[in-house]
């Protein structure tokens, strides 16, 4: 690799970063119930959502406990886009047998899924609406 490859690699690089930091959305979630996301289990309470792309492209979702300080981190298994924006910026749990676990974030431009358990007969869809987090 030349020197002139080289420096613009870093470059993009840079780049990249510096508009994947500079697009993080930050908005407040209270969660009435207990859930897990990925292996980890998180009580009721409120939380501060985060999201953005990483630099390989992929939807990062942080969701930080304001009670516990705990964090945890879902990165989206696909992504769907909106035609038009999206009203609320929700949320989605996927709840059987008193078990809910975090299945989605509805964003204003996409829908973003995460790997949930293979739901049964009596699966119910909760919806979290969020809120601008007014801490920033």
């Amino acid at each position: 690799m030349n020197n002139a490859t080289f420096k613009l690699s870093i470059a993009a690089s840079v780049l990249l970063a510096a508009v994947s930091t500079a697009s993080a959305q930050s908005m407040k979630a209270e969660v009435p119930f207990a859930f897990d996301a990925g292996k980890t289990h998180l009580q009721a309470g409120t939380y501060s959502v985060n999201w953005e792309r990483s630099a390989g492209g992929a939807p990062l979702v942080r969701i930080h406990s304001v009670e516990t300080k705990k964090n945890i981190m879902a990165i989206g298994r696909s992504e769907r886009y909106h035609s038009t924006p999206a009203e609320n910026v929700a949320l989605q749990f996927q709840c059987t047998d008193g078990r809910c676990e975090l299945a989605g974030l509805r964003t204003p431009t996409s829908d973003y899924t995460f790997a949930t358990a293979k739901p049964g007969a009596g699966t119910r869809i909760a919806m979290v609406v969020l809120r601008p987090d007014r801490a920033e």
